[in-house]
């Protein structure tokens, strides 16, 4: 809470709850430098907020001017108006916009519409989502668009199915290569996708880095990626994996975090055959 008492800013704030001392404190400024009100936001900034409010009023509803305002956003640099650029697409019919974002030629632009494309389309645009992507330069997209990019062919497999075996080599033959690369980030996406498309020997590369990443932020993601792989597994690399867990007793989280990996532990042994489970018992 903020007020004023003698033209001056008091702000006032609480700590405490969940059975911890509470406290009411107050603080106030000392000195001579002027507490004059300021906007605090420049004339840039304003036009930022002006343009993410125009777009968030097509949020909810179809409007004829949605697409042609929104739509040369959708490369914005500002992943926060790009991201009111897409939903302001998806409440229009996807009949009006899905040719147009399949030929997209704005690498950050076509990305963008084919993560709309993937939460609204229909199956059947799967394969153009696809070979859309697949014009885009991994080589030439900088990280954070590299990112884009392996969220994008996630969703449109979570949203609109498995690929067939021929788009499954294609985009293995485009990603494979590139796991691990040096970014922890590209690691954690990159393990995601490649484990979901059971690529070649993707279980011991993903093994090696959980057992060699400094955090238990990174290895409890590994671990959850690998849970229902079922394909690829060395008998060495399974009880690689399983001696993990046992490791994780000194790993804090919240309350329910070591639920969090006993359910983790548990569908990964449902995804052991019985010959693996009697190899593995102890």
């Amino acid at each position: 809470t903020l007020s004023l008492h003698d033209a001056l800013p008091i702000l006032y704030f609480t700590i405490g709850g969940r059975r911890t001392q509470s406290g009411l404190y107050r603080v106030t400024y000392v000195g001579d430098e002027s507490t004059a009100m300021v906007s605090g936001v420049d004339a840039s900034q304003q036009a930022q907020r002006e343009l993410r409010a125009k777009l968030e009023s097509f949020h909810g509803s179809a409007n004829l001017d949605a697409i042609e305002v929104a739509w040369p956003q959708l490369s914005n640099p500002d992943r926060f108006i790009r991201y009111a650029a897409r939903i302001a697409i998806e409440h229009q019919p996807v009949a009006q916009w899905q040719d147009r974002a399949l030929a997209e030629k704005d690498p950050v632009a076509s990305m963008t519409a084919m993560i709309a494309l993937a939460r609204c389309g229909e199956p059947s645009v799967q394969s153009g989502i696809i070979e859309a992507l697949s014009r885009l330069d991994w080589n030439k997209l900088s990280q954070s668009e590299q990112l884009s990019l392996l969220r994008a062919y996630g969703l449109t497999f979570a949203r609109l199915g498995p690929p067939n075996a021929k788009t499954r080599d294609e985009v293995l033959g485009r990603l494979d290569q590139h796991f691990p690369a040096k970014s922890r980030s590209l690691n954690r996406e990159l393990a995601a996708v490649l484990v979901y498309l059971e690529a070649p020997q993707v279980a011991a590369r993903t093994i090696k880095l959980l057992l060699a990443s400094q955090t238990q932020e990174d290895q409890v993601q590994y671990a959850l990626v690998l849970r229902t792989l079922k394909s690829g597994w060395t008998l060495d690399e399974r009880r690689a994996y399983f001696n993990w867990f046992n490791t994780t007793g000194s790993f804090r989280g919240g309350h329910s975090f070591s639920g969090f990996v006993q359910n983790i532990r548990n569908e990964a042994i449902a995804s052991l055959d019985e010959k693996e489970k009697a190899a593995l018992a102890d």
